[in-house]
């Protein structure tokens, strides 16, 4: 795979989410890359000075030889690659069908053995609207779960074998 399959994928994964009305995890992934990642990179004082000394004339003489001077550690932000990006998207959508529907299912199953409940509303704070889940309807979901999962985790294998 390269970078143009990558993004090719990105945008179809993208279509699915906007048309299942889970536009909430792409402006989460999109919110991500576009912060880019922290990483550590470690400066040798000397090789700045190197590199500074041949575009400034009055750059401070260099070190004594054979002393060693420790390198400093900053962090620094840059770009994700399509790969990392499209493997973000594929962990945020995991977290958010796979797990959250786990937990769910392990929520009401509790209910159910501890408290005889059956059922559980969740209401969204923009519109008030109910969203209620029963345990019955987890069984039929859990196959089709399952198969998102593995089918993730197969596109996650081959993403990750280049």
């Amino acid at each position: 795979m390269n970078d143009e399959d990558f993004n090719t994928i990105f945008s179809a994964l993208s279509e699915v989410l906007r048309q299942k009305e889970m536009h909430w995890v792409l402006d989460q992934v999109n919110e991500q890359i576009r912060l880019g990642k922290t990483e550590s990179k470690e400066i040798s004082p000397d090789e700045d000075y190197r590199q500074s000394s041949l575009l400034d004339v009055g750059a401070r003489p260099r070190a004594i030889r054979g002393r060693a001077r420790k390198k400093e550690e900053f962090l620094v932000t840059t770009e994700y690659t399509p790969k990392e990006r499209l493997l973000l998207l594929i962990d945020a959508i995991e977290q958010a069908v796979v797990n959250t529907n786990r937990m769910v299912q392990v929520t009401l199953e509790f209910t159910y053995e501890e408290f005889n409940i059956d059922e559980i509303s969740f209401y969204s704070e923009e519109d008030r609207k109910p969203k209620t889940f029963r345990a019955g309807e987890f069984e039929a979901n859990a196959r089709q779960i399952m198969y998102l999962k593995d089918l993730l985790e197969k596109l996650r294998g081959q993403i990750n074998a280049n």
